[in-house]
């Protein structure tokens, strides 16, 4: 089998569903690829655009609705005739979106019910969702006796393999057991248990992957999973104390933070720097996912009399990728300062009093975000 080694072309699409839970599929229009294909709506990701940015714009340009809010769902590389692309598809829930339908691009559009698709032929790469969107999003009940949910079609139950009879469309099999068996289970849909970040590579043609996390290194490894994109849906079941501590983690996807400080010493006792950082967290929410710029000024003198004084001031600028469920679109602007005394001869057992000010100002469109606050404490620190 031959490689595809061509450049990965980003692509985004979006899940929109209706109020009774339906989900959007078009035709793509004369004149592209895949003529006639059903597919879920949306295209290329242009250069300087997010994801988001991408889906609103496609979303404006082929049907004429304004998509106000989106949550990351699968990933996906499939190999066309005509390229090789990297897909992010994109769940956009009922009253995240405005506007009537339009067919701009001459397509048809038809809206579906999980599980149960009336249209085709799909697009290729589209194919393989149609399955996953028929998974609730919460179950009840336990891995080794049988999971309970619902979709739009109505209960939803995954039984253990040990438990299964004919009549039972979902099977739950250990990755271990599933290994040694050496093929999968005759089923609609197989979900597979693991339990490490060694059995991931090894059940990626599950349809669906069910993680019991019962510790700390289970828990790191979703994290690290979630944050390189999965391509099926994957369940995790943890206890309560896993669950709270890491729930928000597996939710908020990925961050990514860069920072570089400059020093410069004008004498020995006096030097000042200058930073700037940036950060990007991509979250679940994308009303909670931001970009971040900042830069930061500082100033520490040492002085003869064996006081040491510094002062920082730092600003910065948070934009947020979509609006949130009161249709604003937030923006913040961060400021400020700090001040810090100490004495080199005030100490105990080698351990050094610090008096300390931090002052800090947001300014946001958000009614709920703007605040201002000032405090000063005494912290204690030891030179090595």
């Amino acid at each position: 089998m031959t490689q595809d080694t061509r450049p990965l072309i980003r692509v985004v699409a979006g899940i929109l569903l209706n109020q009774d839970g339906d989900y959007l599929l078009s035709s793509r229009p004369e004149g592209k690829p895949y003529a006639g294909y059903w597919e879920f709506a949306g295209g290329k990701v242009e250069a300087g655009e997010t994801d988001f940015q991408a889906l609103q714009r496609e979303f404006e340009e082929e049907l004429g609705i304004r998509i106000r809010r989106a949550v990351p769902w699968l990933t996906k590389i499939h190999s066309y005739e005509h390229a090789r692309v990297h897909l992010r598809f994109m769940r956009v829930e009922a009253g995240w979106w405005t506007g009537e339908l339009q067919a701009r691009e001459g397509q048809a559009w038809s809206w579906q019910k999980a599980g149960d698709f009336t249209v085709s032929p799909m697009l290729p790469a589209n194919g393989p969702l149609l399955k996953a969107l028929s998974v609730p999003r919460s179950f009840t009940g336990r891995p080794d006796t049988g999971l309970e949910g619902e979709n739009a079609s109505g209960a939803y139950r995954v039984v253990p393999f040990g438990l299964a009879e004919p009549q039972h469309k979902h099977i739950l099999i250990d990755e271990a057991v599933l290994r040694a068996r050496g093929r999968m289970p005759e089923a609609e849909s197989v979900w597979v248990r693991i339990q490490t970040a060694s059995q991931w590579p090894h059940v990626q043609d599950a349809d669906v992957v069910l993680w019991q996390v019962g510790n700390r290194e289970a828990a790191e490894a979703v994290c690290g999973v979630l944050a390189g994109g999965v391509s099926m849906p994957l369940v995790v079941a943890a206890a309560p104390e896993w669950n709270a501590s890491y729930r928000r983690r597996w939710l908020d996807g990925r961050q990514y933070t860069a920072s570089a400080t400059w020093l410069f010493a004008r004498r020995p006792d006096q030097y000042f720097s200058f930073g700037a950082d940036g950060a990007r967290k991509q979250a679940e929410d994308d009303a909670e996912s931001y970009t971040r710029q900042g830069m930061r000024f500082g100033w520490t003198q040492q002085w003869p009399s064996g006081l040491a004084t510094s002062a920082h001031i730092g600003i910065g600028h948070r934009r947020y990728h979509a609006a949130d469920w009161f249709g604003i679109l937030r923006r913040d602007r961060e400021y400020s300062a700090s001040v810090s005394v100490s004495h080199r001869k005030i100490q105990f057992a080698g351990i050094t009093p610090q008096i300390v000010g931090v002052w800090q100002r947001v300014r946001s469109n958000h009614f709920f975000y703007s605040y201002r606050k000032g405090n000063v404490f005494i912290q204690f620190g030891r030179s090595f």
